[in-house]
């Protein structure tokens, strides 16, 4: 099994170079791709971000055989079978709890895990978490825990921007509750059978301190003047 948990897609340009030549090597033209939609009722934003995905990987030289999409479209049965076909999974970014609770509400969690390769963006990583943890802009930012799919024993936080003092306040109240890694956007993480690979740039944060450079900081303006 190869998971790939990706911070972020650039819009206009899709995948970055190094992006782009590891999914290359793991994904084989013309197979089947199933996308997650991270809210299955928003139906618009999830055909327009589908759009962009599906540009992304044809500007990578990724053609699929077929492009199917999982949202309130398809029944539950009809959300199995498209899965038993697929060759691989995206989990899509957007809403991190919704996309979790669709997924247990279809019931199609072991039908997701069982396929060779399972690529997620943003909420679409962060669910593959065993137990996810995170503060929800869609709820306050409360702090949310849940079951999430278990592929992976670490959580992730993605779009890790180290002048946004607000959201480095966010991934250091985080880590008070768990370890976490983070991710600036062009930085993904690709674990094969149990094994790690770090593509980019990754921060370590636990209890309040960052690692950066083998140097431990816990004041967020000395972080943001760092960089």
């Amino acid at each position: 099994m190869i998971n790939y948990l990706m911070s972020g897609i650039d819009k206009e340009n899709g995948f970055t170079s190094e992006q782009a030549a590891s999914l290359k090597k793991d994904i084989k033209n013309n197979i089947i791709i199933t996308f997650i939609a991270s809210d299955f009722d928003n139906i618009e934003k999830t055909d327009k971000n589908k759009n962009l995905l599906i540009d992304a990987f044809n500007k990578a030289g990724i053609n699929f055989k077929c492009e199917y999409l999982v949202d309130k479209r398809v029944s539950k049965e009809e959300a199995k079978e498209l899965l038993s076909e697929s060759n691989i999974v995206f989990l899509m970014g957007g809403d991190t709890y919704k996309e979790m609770q669709s997924i247990n509400e279809y019931d199609i969690k072991e039908d997701i895990v069982s396929r060779d390769l399972i690529i997620g963006v943003s909420a679409g990583s962060l669910n593959q978490s065993k137990n996810v943890i995170y503060l929800d802009e869609y709820q306050d930012y409360k702090l949310v825990k849940y079951e999430g799919l278990g592929l992976v024993d670490f959580n992730i936080y993605p779009h890790l921007d180290f002048k946004n003092e607000e959201f480095l306040k966010e991934i250091f109240t985080v880590s008070n509750d768990t370890p976490l890694i983070a991710l600036p956007n062009e930085s993904f993480i690709r674990c094969e059978n149990g094994k790690i690979e770090y593509h980019g740039n990754y921060y370590k944060v636990r209890n309040g301190v960052m690692i950066i450079n083998d140097k431990e900081y816990s004041n967020i303006k000395e972080i943001v003047n760092l960089k």
